[in-house]
This record gives structure tokens, C-alpha cells and sequence, in this order.
């Protein structure tokens, strides 16, 4: 026999939770905030020629009367420079280093990375990082361990005392 009352009941269930399912669907991607935050637009003017003294910070211009702090990543003429490659190997001579670098530090010895050193690196972070670095004062951080540095957002390296950056043995020990 055909039974009308239970096949209607049965298209109206499955009406509503069809219904129901866009209701949530709209509801969710409705709630979701479109409109971009407000943001000062500041523009940092670099000089085309450099004749700052290396190391010296570069002060963007600012307009008479107005205090600008949206500024946020520090603007420097020194460049983060690669020590110990990596393989542990000095990246180049001293003398081809800029000065900033050179002046007052002893540069650290070739330490290599042990073979299971090496392949706890490859396995763990599939790449092989720079073991020491150097890293100007104005993109350091400090914490209560020390000073340190995020390499490409997420290798942290931490100053030693002899002034260079080192990475983390957590990333290959």
C-alpha cells in the first residue's frame, strides 16, 4: 500500500534540513567581518644614494607638526649577514665582510654539524639552516633567556656572547 502521510513527512524532513543547512551556511559566512581596518599610510623615503656611515639609522621624513609611530619595522642600513653556512663553514673571509661586522668580534670557529645532527635538521625541518649569523640591533628581540632573532619567521637563533646569532640546538639536537 501507499502511505502519503509518511512520504510527506519524510520530503518536509528532508526539506528543513536542507533549509536548515543554508540558514547555517549564510549565517556563517555573513559574520564573517569584510570591511579592512583603518590604516595610516606612511610611506618610508630610503635615499637613492647611500651616504649614511654604515650602522647609522635612516630617519624617514615626517610632516611639520605631526608624530607618526605607525612605523614598525625598523629601517637600517645594515644587513643580516650569514657567518657560518650551512654546513658550518665561514661564508667568506673576514675582509669580505662589511665593517659593522668585523670591527670588535672574533669570528667563530668552523664547527660542522655531526652526521645525525645534520639528518635530525633534514628530517625535522627538511632544509639545512645557517648556523651563525649576524643580525643588526635593530631586528633583535629580547626575552628573559636573551637576545634573539626569528630567521624567515620561525628559526629562532639567540646572541652568544661573542655577538653573533646561533641557531637554536633545539632545531638539531
Amino acid at each position: 500500500m501507499f502511505d502519503s502521510n509518511n512520504q510527506t513527512i519524510s520530503v518536509v524532513k528532508t526539506n528543513s534540513l536542507f533549509l536548515f543547512s543554508i540558514l547555517i551556511l549564510a549565517l556563517a559566512s555573513c559574520s564573517r567581518k569584510t570591511v579592512p581596518q583603518k590604516t595610516n599610510n606612511v610611506t618610508v623615503v630610503t635615499p637613492s644614494n647611500n651616504n649614511t656611515k654604515s650602522g647609522t639609522p635612516i630617519t624617514p621624513p615626517t610632516a611639520p607638526g605631526k608624530t607618526d609611530t605607525a612605523i614598525t619595522a625598523p629601517v637600517t642600513n645594515e644587513k643580516l649577514w650569514i657567518i657560518l653556512d650551512k654546513g658550518g663553514r665561514l661564508a667568506g673571509s673576514k675582509s669580505s665582510f662589511p665593517v659593522y661586522v668585523t670591527t670588535g668580534t672574533t669570528f667563530p670557529d668552523n664547527k660542522p654539524l655531526t652526521p645525525q645532527q645534520r639528518n635530525n635538521l633534514l628530517s625535522r625541518h627538511k632544509t639545512l639552516l645557517p648556523l651563525a649569523l649576524y643580525v643588526p640591533q635593530a631586528y633583535t628581540a629580547k626575552s628573559p633567556k636573551g637576545d634573539y632573532y626569528k630567521y624567515k619567521g620561525k628559526y629562532w637563533y639567540w646572541k652568544k656572547s661573542d655577538g653573533f646569532f646561533y641557531l637554536d640546538e633545539i632545531y638539531y639536537n
